[in-house]
């Protein structure tokens, strides 16, 4: 199963359901955003120049407070926890 690019949305979405996750551990632990559709095996997420790193789907869910698409307003919602494999882009473990 192919990963899936994590995408923050920034305008309103109408007709699609979103998830919200939260990625924990490794570069960018505590990153939020939403996940169109249902949810991917994992998420391979570009760094900058420093590569692209996975993060696994979870079992666990955890409150992720973010803001409503379009707006300024602040939301708080159960969001699906990835977390990082540990192998860094070359797939060496860490």
């Amino acid at each position: 199963m192919p990963g899936s690019d994590l995408r923050v949305v920034t305008h309103p979405i109408t007709g699609t359901e979103s998830v919200a996750v939260i990625l924990r551990d490794g570069p960018i632990d505590g990153q939020t955003g939403e996940n169109l559709g249902s949810l991917p095996d994992y998420l391979d997420v570009k760094v900058g120049n420093y590569g692209t790193w996975r993060y696994l789907k979870t079992s666990e869910t955890e409150l992720v407070t973010d803001f409503i698409p379009g707006s300024t307003t602040e939301r708080s919602r159960e969001g699906r926890v990835y977390r990082w494999n540990g192998r860094d882009p070359d797939g060496n473990r860490i």
